[in-house]
């Protein structure tokens, strides 16, 4: 269609105002030079005066023809007015519209609460409704309240429609199905369109007008989502789906072939991101921590042994004592021990010193826990390895969680079930993570975390305040997620551990209610389920 076409200035959208409604613009000529567009329409005196001193203020529906020529579909009338006027172009709208003054509420709708938030008027306000309304010939809205409520508070003058005759019992069908099969867009759906409108052009402003996210957070994510190793993931792995956490965490990696290598794998996979991500994060942090130990350490000119260089005689300084039973501290034994190594086990982020024969240098081996095996070096390492693939574990557990719990959420009568049964599995639990749990202020960090809330500041009184205002559906979630809390304090480092005693079996009857909540586990979890031991990654 050719056309002059002024749309609403983005510097409104900048500063946060929101511009009145702006229509693109069609030129009157432009439009009269169409044939099509060429009817014998006299002046209506009456809307030529009130054009003349308001402008056109309802926009004609234009559509594009196959060829690109403008066709008037609606608004013959206005143009023969705009035109007496010495108007010489007039607004339009692809999409048939209506004044939401003439729109009827359905008083059978569904939805009872429209939920409108600041983030879905602000997007109304800054590019209007973008999906037709379905309405009645008589104007009464079938599909559509929340759009007509959220453009009346953006103080917009008119909304696209969708006319359908429809009969009573069909309209009660059309509502209930809309309600029922919609689903939102999932956060990396969310995310994925944010990356796809700001690598075609669009502006941060735009972007954030029509995300309903802050300009500071587009900024954020566009950045983010700029990083080499996450374009390249997503080049290598199209319909990889990224929350934005992900993102911010693969940001951080570096692009190396390797790292990328691995990330699509378990993407193809459908491995869960969270757990891989944070994982090599973890050990890329370790790595960098150990890196720089061991420069201090080569400067102060201390010996590095490798963890398999060291004989079944060398020993942790934990375990030694002198001859008074007196401990060491690295400092004095560093300098007085000709025993006195550095190494680093597996992936710990700190190199360990160690005495390579106590017996030699007049040390005491003693024992924290009376018959405790030593541990080899390579156990020592499979164990740090352990304890980092169970903190990247925990994470990934935990925004899973987060996301079960999400303020907003709605839950199906299904999930709802699924939550009782898993809260009352949970108190009947012989195991005692709940009940001796349940009333401890320190679980209260944990459970603020699993809302989404700052955990430091989330007491009681806040939790209680959360009960009372909350839906029936949101409530049964607000308790499972309290006994959630108990059981994360239980699932700490011992747990993935054979040795874990009460702790992996606790554990593993909270992961086994996750499950029944849909969770999938990874690996070292799977393990702690199964009852079995775990390997570490290398």
């Amino acid at each position: 269609m050719t056309t002059t076409v002024k749309t609403a200035p983005e510097a409104a959208a900048e500063s946060g105002e929101h511009p009145a409604d702006q229509w693109p613009q069609a030129s009157i000529a432009a439009l009269l030079a169409h044939p099509g567009n060429a009817r014998p329409t006299e002046a209506d005196p009456e809307l030529t005066a009130s054009i003349a001193e308001n402008g056109v203020e309802d926009p004609l529906h234009i559509v594009a023809l196959s060829d690109g020529t403008p066709q008037v579909i609606d608004g013959f009338r206005r143009i023969a007015a705009a035109r007496a006027a010495g108007l010489e172009s007039v607004p339009y709208s692809p999409l048939p519209l209506v004044r939401v003054s003439a729109l009827v509420p359905h008083k059978g709708n569904l939805r009872k609460g429209l939920r409108l938030t600041k983030e879905f008027v602000a997007s109304i306000r800054a590019e209007g409704v973008q999906v037709p309304l379905i309405v009645t010939p008589g104007l009464l809205v079938i599909d559509g309240h929340r759009r007509l409520a959220g453009a009346i508070q953006a103080k917009r003058t008119h909304v696209p429609v969708e006319r359908k005759e429809r009969a009573e019992a069909q309209q009660r069908l059309d509502m209930l199905t809309t309600a029922v099969h919609r689903a939102p867009l999932t956060e990396a759906e969310q995310i994925a369109g944010l990356f796809d409108a700001a690598e075609f052009g669009a502006s941060t402003a735009q972007i954030a007008a029509a995300s309903g996210r802050t300009q500071k957070a587009v900024k954020a994510v566009v950045k983010a989502g700029g990083a080499a190793s996450v374009r390249k993931l997503r080049e290598a792995v199209p319909a990889v789906a990224l929350t934005l956490d992900q993102v911010e965490e693969l940001a951080g990696l570096d692009d190396e072939e390797a790292t990328l290598a691995k990330l699509a794998e378990a993407a193809t996979k459908g491995e869960n991101l969270t757990y891989v991500i944070r994982n090599m994060k973890l050990r890329r942090e370790a790595d960098q921590e150990a890196a720089a130990h061991l420069a201090e350490l080569q400067a102060a000119g201390a010996r590095i042994r490798e963890a398999d260089e060291l004989s079944e005689r060398a020993s942790s300084l934990y375990s030694l004592r002198d001859e008074h039973g007196k401990g060491f501290t690295d400092a004095w034994h560093a300098a007085n021990c000709r025993g006195a190594v550095w190494v680093r086990y597996g992936t710990n982020g700190k190199y360990s010193q160690v005495c390579v024969n106590p017996g030699l240098y007049k040390h005491r081996i003693i024992h924290p826990n009376e018959g405790a095996v030593r541990k080899t070096p390579a156990e020592k390492a499979a164990n740090k390895a352990g304890n980092l693939d169970w903190e990247a574990a925990t994470d990934a557990r935990r925004e899973w969680l987060r996301a079960l719990f999400a303020k907003g959420r709605k839950y199906t009568a299904a999930e709802t079930a699924a939550l009782q049964k898993a809260t009352v599995l949970a108190l009947l639990s012989s195991f005692g993570s709940v009940t001796s749990r349940f009333a401890d202020h320190r679980t209260l960090p944990t459970l603020g975390e699993l809302l989404g809330l700052t955990g430091s500041t989330f007491t009681d009184e806040t939790f209680v305040k959360l009960t009372e205002r909350a839906s029936a559906a949101r409530l049964v979630a607000l308790g499972y997620a309290k006994l959630a809390a108990c059981g994360e304090m239980d699932a700490t480092r011992e747990a993935w551990r054979e040795d874990g005693g009460s702790r992996r079996t606790k554990t593993r009857e909270h992961l086994r209610l996750l499950v029944s909540l849909g969770y999938t586990p990874v690996a070292i979890e799977q393990a702690v389920l199964d009852g079995k031991p775990y390997t570490p990654q290398a």
